[in-house]
């Protein structure tokens, strides 16, 4: 038994619950959604085992998607998984105001 055993069963399985929807529509329709994604994913999976294989170079298809995860000598600041790191002014330092701001230096009383 193979992807086309469970492509069948599934198609079957959708065509049956077309009777069930004046019964049970919510179900039914349910069924036949679930029954379409297992034909997608059993159709589907045997071709990304084929474009796995096929990678130039030995490259699997997850360093093709993501490029960035996968390169040496990448720096920590171009990468998106990167932590952040933030500093805060110390009690004595002020932070450095933008150019036009409508804050005032001086302290209000």
């Amino acid at each position: 038994m193979g992807p086309g055993a469970g492509i069948a069963l599934a198609g079957l399985s959708a065509i049956a619950n077309f009777f069930f929807i004046p019964y049970y529509p919510f179900w039914s329709l349910l069924i036949i959604a679930l029954d379409v994604f297992v034909i997608w994913s059993l159709a589907t999976v045997g071709s990304r085992s084929r474009e796995a294989q096929q990678q130039p170079g030995g490259m699997d298809a997850a360093a093709e998607r993501w490029p960035m995860s996968n390169q040496t000598g990448t720096s920590a600041s171009a990468r998106m998984d990167a932590p952040t790191t933030r500093t805060t002014p110390s009690d004595g330092e002020r932070p450095a105001e933008a150019p036009g701001s409508r804050q005032s230096s001086s302290p209000s009383s």
